[in-house]
């Protein structure tokens, strides 16, 4: 097993994501909502997007995500998002993301 440590000389020239915030959920399921409407809103005309048990801590956060067409139950699954602990970059995070966003949305239907 491995233990990582942050030193404040460790000289990490990468970026490395700062704790979750409710902010930063918001923006996070905000862009989730997007793309499920970029994804679907073709398929279903009277689509609406509903998150429950938002649940977040310093270093990931999870919902449920529940889809309705004028309103009968599509779908209905949890999204988790982890960031790794440090990346090249922001965009790097960023790139993580929204492949994360993309998969979920992806396989819920």
């Amino acid at each position: 097993m491995k233990i990582l440590a942050y030193s404040t000389s460790d000289n990490f020239d990468g970026y490395r994501p700062e704790p979750f915030t409710l902010e930063y959920v918001n923006y996070i399921l905000e862009k989730l909502k997007n793309e499920i409407f970029n994804r679907y809103s073709r398929r279903y005309k009277k689509l609406e997007v509903d998150f429950d048990d938002i649940n977040y801590s310093e270093n990931s956060m999870k919902a449920n995500v529940i889809l309705y067409n004028n309103s009968r139950l599509i779908a209905s699954n949890e999204f988790e998002f982890t960031p790794y602990s440090d990346y090249w970059d922001k965009e790097d995070h960023n790139q993580h993301l929204d492949t994360t966003v993309s998969k979920f949305v992806e396989k819920l239907v």
